[in-house]
């Protein structure tokens, strides 16, 4: 197994709690969308604040994330709730954030939350690496 995969998979064991999904055209801006950033289902708002949000009103969350390829990002959560919105984002990667090219659609981002304001992320390529990684959390489900 990948270094990297026993690291995402070590970092999910130890935290508060962890989020994964698979990128999407819509997420590295392929498809033209004027959507920013990395949708977040609404049920995993425990991973960005401590109350869920509320329909009407925008908040934000300002985090750091320390991406296993040994470099940070300053990030931003965000719940829009005003209007006809009503979801959660992760933005401000950058126009140089690595994972988000049309080479990485298909690619798995698992973000881990370590303490209120501080992130571990992990991008996992490779169809064996995102196999060992679900293979391993299978037995705990």
């Amino acid at each position: 197994m990948n270094e990297m995969t026993w690291y995402a998979i070590d970092a999910v064991d130890k935290v508060q709690a962890a989020f994964c999904k698979f990128i999407y055209a819509n997420d590295v801006g392929a498809t033209g969308a004027h959507q920013d950033g990395i949708y977040i289902p609404k049920n995993c708002w425990s991973l960005i604040f401590d109350n869920p949000s509320e329909k009407g009103v925008n908040k934000d969350h300002f985090v750091k994330i320390r991406w296993k390829n040994n470099f940070e990002t300053d990030n931003r959560f965000i719940y829009y709730g005003k209007g006809t919105r009503n979801e959660y984002r992760l933005t401000r990667f950058g126009k140089r954030f690595p994972f988000f090219q049309e080479d990485n659609v298909g690619d798995l981002i698992i973000i881990c939350r370590t303490e209120l304001d501080y992130y571990f992320g992990f991008v996992l390529s490779a169809d064996e690496d995102i196999d060992n990684f679900f293979g391993y959390f299978q037995y705990f489900t």
